[in-house]
């Protein structure tokens, strides 16, 4: 298992808007095994023999929180500041990710 080289993984969806819009998005996201030995060991335990789960868990947190995201953002709110709405997916989908040593 290669804990220092970082993934990048493509996540696309669709979701409804607060304001009932339907929207396609696209992003990226890095993804790493953490460094610390606990990391290491949830990672390890999740994803020893199968490391190309690794990307399939990643995006299906990340389409979550994405999809979840954007239904309480109006179309406006998701355009005007990508900036903030991609630190509150990073944010939201902080732990599920660090339980799996990611």
């Amino acid at each position: 298992m290669d804990t220092h080289r970082s993934r990048q993984i493509s996540i696309q969806i669709e979701a409804l808007s607060s304001n009932s819009i339907p929207l396609r998005l696209r992003g990226v996201a890095q993804i790493k095994i953490g460094e610390s030995v606990s990391d290491v060991r949830k990672a390890a335990q999740r994803f020893l023999d199968q490391q190309e789960e690794i990307d399939n868990y990643s995006g299906e947190v990340l389409s979550g929180t994405m999809r979840s995201a954007v239904g309480t953002l109006t179309v406006e709110e998701v355009l005007k500041d990508r900036k903030t709405f991609s630190e509150r997916i990073q944010h939201d989908a902080l732990e599920s990710m660090n339980n799996q040593g990611l």
